[in-house]
């Protein structure tokens, strides 16, 4: 999702002047009015910065693949009419789905075989805040783990799934002999698709 951090007015990211914590929010240009001092904005913006609303605050009809399945008869519920089931035809309330903190966590082990760093890399090209653990705890060299805001919930499945889904692809290509464009990191050996711009297994740019 393409977003202009240099966009004017300056958006209500929730953004303070780095010197004199002056909030950024709605200026005309990029220049603090009360300290004076000039800004980028781009390196005032980090991995939790919220700056665009969640795409599945209200959901859709049918329902997007988000891999959530009925209370009842455990069917995927993945193009559902109307709020309620195909299979079964029970009515569902998505909002029973949504962790009820306002931070939900996603570990390396719930992912089954998708490396944390892939998602970490969609969520930062879907503009989703996030946190790891390193931002917590400075003495973890590499996450196995993120944090969301829940709000965020549904967008984290739809691009969890399709981070799979384009490594499966991937991997069928490579099978295939018809292996799409690639860099291999100098860090850890992964090859990764030549879009990305950092490596999905270690973060090397």
């Amino acid at each position: 999702m393409e977003i202009d951090p240099h966009q004017l007015p300056v958006p209500h990211w929730d953004l303070n002047c780095p010197n004199c914590a002056y909030s950024l929010n709605g200026l005309s240009i990029h220049r603090c009015p009360e300290c004076g001092r000039e800004f980028n904005i781009e390196s005032l913006l980090a991995t939790w910065s919220r700056l665009r609303e969640p795409r599945f605050d209200k959901i859709r009809s049918p329902l997007p693949d988000f891999g959530i399945t009925c209370k009842k008869c455990s069917c995927e519920l993945a193009g559902a009419e109307d709020g309620c089931c195909r299979e079964c035809g029970t009515g569902f309330d998505l909002e029973i789905y949504r962790p009820k903190k306002s931070w939900f966590s996603i570990t390396s082990r719930e992912l089954k075989g998708v490396p944390i760093q892939a998602v970490m890399m969609a969520l930062e090209l879907e503009k989703i805040p996030y946190l790891t653990v390193p931002q917590l705890s400075p003495w973890v060299a590499l996450p196995d783990r993120c944090f969301v805001p829940s709000e965020f919930y549904f967008d984290v499945l739809w691009v969890t799934r399709d981070t799979a889904k384009k490594m499966f692809e991937r991997e069928q290509l490579r099978e295939s002999g018809e292996e799409e464009p690639h860099w291999v990191c100098k860090n850890c050996g992964e090859e990764n698709p030549d879009n990305f711009e950092s490596c999905w297994q270690c973060g090397e740019p």
